[in-house]
Order: C-alpha cells, then sequence, then structure tokens
C-alpha cells in the first residue's frame, strides 16, 4: 500500500484526539460508576471482587483471538471500530437492568450477576477493540512525536474525563437511584458511539496487517525467546498489574461503604486523580523524551506504591482528594512511558501479536488481583491480621507487593529511546519536587509572555502572514 502522506497522517492524528476525548466521556462514566452502581444494586464485597475479575479474564480469553480475527475483518481499523460499536451497545441493556428486575434491593442477585455477564461481554469486545488499535495507532503516530503527542492526547481525555466525573456525581446527587444510573450510561452510549465515528475516520498505514499467526501462545514462546527485552517488560507488567488490582477496585467500596461519602464526595475525590493527570500529563511527556521511559516508569512505579500505603492512614475528605492527587500524578506518567516503551520493544512488523500478548498477561494479572484482594478483604473481616481488618490489609498487601514489583524488575528494564539517561534514583527528588515546579513555571511565564505581546487588532488573513506561519508552527 502507498505509504501516507503528511496531510493523512496529521488528519488521523487529529481525529485521535477527538476519539480520545470522546473516549474518555465514555469510559469515565461507565469506569468510575460500575461499582457504585453495582453497590447500588446490593453487591455485597465478594461480588465486587467477581465484578472487577471476570471481565478482565474474558478480556484475557479473547486475545489469542485477536490476530486470527484482524485477518478475518480484513484489517486492524475494521476489527476496531465494529468491535468498539457493539461493545458501547452494551450498556443500553446494562442501564435497564433495575427497571426489568425490579428495584434496587439488596436481595436483587439476578440483576448483579446479569450485570457481571453483561460487562465481561463488553469487556471482551472492548479489549479485542483496544489491542487491535494499539497497534494501529503505534505505525500512525511517529516515533520522534510519540511523547508529545501521547502527552497531548491523554491531556484532552484528562480534561474531558475530570469533567465527566464531576457532572457524574453531580447527577447522581440530583437523579438517586436507578433513573440517574440509566442516564449516566446512556450518555457513555452516546459519546461511546462518537468516539468510534472519530476511530472509523483515522487511515491505517498498514490496513491488512500481513500477520499470519493462527495462534497467538505459539508465537508468544517463539517472539519471547528472540526479544528478551519484552520478556523483562512483560513480567515486570504483569506482575504490577497483579499488585495494583488487588487493592484497585476496593477504593471506591472503601469510600462508599467504609467513609460513607456521597456520589458528590465521591466524584469529587476520584476527580482529584484526574485533574493531577490532567495537569502533569505534558510534564511527564517532556520527561520521558527526555530521561526515557525507563527511568520515568522508575519514578512513577514508586509513587504508585505509596498510595495504598497512604490510604491506611486516611480520615478525612482532604485527606483522601490528597492520596488521590498523587495517584493521578503518578499514573499520568506511568501509563505515558509504559504505552510508549511497549510501542519500543515491538517491532512494527507483528506488532499487534505483541499488543494482544502484553494485554493477555496483564489480563490475567487483572482477573487474579481482584480475586486475592476480595478473598483477603472478606477473611481479615472476621481475623485481623497483623492489627489490619477488612479492606486494610487489603491495602497492606497491595502497597508491599507494588514496591516488590518495581524494585525487582524495573532495574533489569532496557532503555530503548533516550541516549546516556540518569538513572531514577539520581533524578528522583528532583522529578518529583524540582522539575514540575520548573515546568509549570515556565508554561506559566510563556503564557503571560503571548498575553501581553499577542498581536493586536484584526487577525492576519494572508497566506504568508507571518502570525499565522508562527501559530502553526507552534503546533496549536
Amino acid at each position: 500500500m502507498p505509504k501516507l502522506t503528511e496531510r493523512e497522517m496529521k488528519k488521523g492524528l487529529r481525529d485521535s484526539l477527538t476519539d480520545g476525548t470522546a473516549f474518555s466521556v465514555s469510559s469515565t462514566l461507565t469506569g468510575t460508576y460500575s461499582i457504585p452502581f453495582a453497590l447500588a444494586l446490593g453487591a455485597n464485597p465478594a461480588e465486587i471482587g467477581l465484578l472487577s475479575a471476570l471481565p478482565k479474564l474474558a478480556g484475557t480469553l479473547v486475545q489469542p483471538w485477536v490476530a486470527p480475527l484482524i485477518r478475518k475483518f480484513k484489517g486492524r481499523k475494521r476489527m476496531s471500530v465494529v468491535t468498539s460499536v457493539w461493545a458501547r451497545l452494551l450498556w443500553i441493556p446494562i442501564a435497564l437492568l433495575p427497571f426489568v428486575f425490579g428495584p434496587m434491593l439488596p436481595d436483587g442477585r439476578i440483576a448483579i450477576f446479569m450485570l457481571i455477564a453483561l460487562l465481561s461481554l463488553y469487556q471482551l469486545l472492548a479489549s479485542a477493540s483496544v489491542t487491535a488499535w494499539s497497534g494501529w495507532i503505534g505505525d500512525l503516530v511517529p516515533e520522534k512525536v510519540r511523547g508529545k503527542f501521547f502527552g497531548k492526547r491523554g491531556m484532552l481525555a484528562g480534561a474531558a474525563g475530570f469533567l465527566t466525573t464531576l457532572a457524574g456525581g453531580l447527577l447522581l446527587g440530583v437523579f438517586n437511584g436507578a433513573a440517574g444510573f440509566a442516564i449516566l450510561f446512556g450518555i457513555s452510549t452516546l459519546f461511546g458511539l462518537v468516539s468510534s465515528w472519530y476511530l472509523n475516520r483515522m487511515p491505517d498505514p498498514q490496513p491488512h496487517d500481513g500477520e499470519d499467526a493462527e495462534n497467538v501462545f505459539s508465537e508468544l514462546r517463539g517472539e519471547v525467546r528472540q526479544n528478551p527485552d519484552f520478556k523483562r517488560f512483560l513480567v515486570f507488567s504483569t506482575a504490577m498489574v497483579f499488585a495494583v488490582q488487588i487493592a484497585s477496585p476496593f477504593f471506591a467500596v472503601s469510600l462508599l461503604s467504609d467513609f460513607k461519602v456521597g456520589y458528590e464526595v465521591y466524584a469529587i475525590v476520584i476527580a482529584a486523580s484526574t485533574l493531577a493527570t490532567i495537569l502533569t500529563q505534558p510534564y511527564w511527556g517532556r520527561i520521558a523524551d527526555r530521561y526515557g521511559d525507563r527511568t520515568t516508569i522508575a519514578i512513577c512505579s514508586v509513587l504508585i506504591a505509596l498510595v495504598p500505603g497512604l490510604w491506611l492512614f486516611v480520615h478525612s475528605p482532604w485527606q483522601m482528594i490528597a492520596v488521590f492527587g498523587i495517584s493521578g500524578f503518578a499514573w499520568a506518567g506511568f501509563d505515558l512511558a509504559m504505552f510508549n516503551y511497549a510501542l519500543d520493544v515491538s517491532p512494527s512488523s507483528g506488532r499487534s501479536i505483541y499488543m494482544a500478548n502484553y494485554a493477555m498477561m496483564n489480563g490475567v494479572a487483572n482477573f487474579a488481583g481482584p480475586l486475592v484482594g476480595g478473598a483477603l478483604g472478606a477473611f481479615a473481616l472476621k481475623n485481623a491480621l497483623l492489627g489490619l481488618v477488612g479492606l486494610q490489609a487489603v491495602f497492606a498487601l497491595s502497597f508491599v507487593l507494588r514496591l516488590l514489583s518495581a524494585g525487582l524488575w524495573v532495574p533489569k528494564l532496557k532503555e530503548l529511546r533516550a541516549n546516556n539517561a540518569p538513572p531514577a534514583t539520581a533524578i528522583f527528588w528532583k522529578a518529583v519536587t524540582v522539575f514540575p515546579v520548573r515546568f509549570y513555571s515556565h508554561e506559566i511565564a510563556l503564557g503571560i509572555h503571548f498575553m501581553h505581546h499577542r498581536p493586536r487588532g484584526p487577525r492576519p488573513l494572508g497566506r504568508h502572514s507571518r502570525w499565522r506561519g508562527s501559530r502553526m508552527q507552534r503546533g496549536t
């Protein structure tokens, strides 16, 4: 196929920004409020564990079929778009569950198990779509601008997610109960379809992908033997995801059940993480481009490990907001660097197979983590462990395993982008204190300078206008 022109590539990147923003609105509403929805249906902690684990297992089981499905759909783009549409439409029956199976009562078990089943099917379709998209977007975005582009994309998606989280909490405060959740999930479906529309507008540099894998498991063995960097990255990612997922689903349970906050406060606490992500995505993009993805992963891994440990000492909403702010700051850099590293460590030829294996192993960890966390939390409710009761034991175990994952495996990763990148220990404190202050001081100064020196009067319209040219060169 002829190579994409620069105009086609830039249009595809613009459509990807819109797709990411709409996707963020849709996934924020479903991701942030699916556990509160289950709690409103009367789910207990064990069912919350299943709600978190089984959909992730479904997303894992589909990964061996991604490469054959891409071939059957005759390309990554078509498969990604079609499965994303199917996935979004599933939120319509989910929204109708309390109306079909009766009011939201604690003994409404049928609705809860139907919710788990529908979420599992949704995750299966969504995971297939995202895996195909990962290889597609990796070929579309030029390597030299990946950090900047994904930083900008993440910032826009984060801004949309922040506003959506707050709006969702306010809406549930007004329309409490089944009607409120039905409205939320209806809006999610609408924005999900908008995301699919813009996804369909994006060009695919390799529409047929050319991958002949019939069995991803056999491909995994061969590829890992030939790519030790990918193997080390895969082991670290799996270990870290497992440690994170032990506690991750239970922060919402802790907020709504243990601390008994309202939906408005819940939304504010969750939004604190999203706001931190918005504000720090550009910063982490710059750090990743300058110091490398490995260094960024190392710094953010330590911060991520601290989150469940700090949660053990939380007593007020302000402390909750602070902990979630640290979490958002850390995850902004971690997600960006991990995605960049996954693209760099996987060759363009066969990238969808690599990404399928990456998603498959992460899916195993995503499935096992909540089950371990749920079982430990139920056990610790009746049997205190080292003075820790209930979810306290869950957060403590997650804290320890996150530190071990970072300490054991990050040093074994190889830096693939930055030359002569310093070790994370050399810049850790600067990266979390001094560098952010410098970065945002510089950005604020530039903003003030632009406000005072921007052109006055009518905007020049000439084709060769100096003002117009400088604006385009800044990419704004």
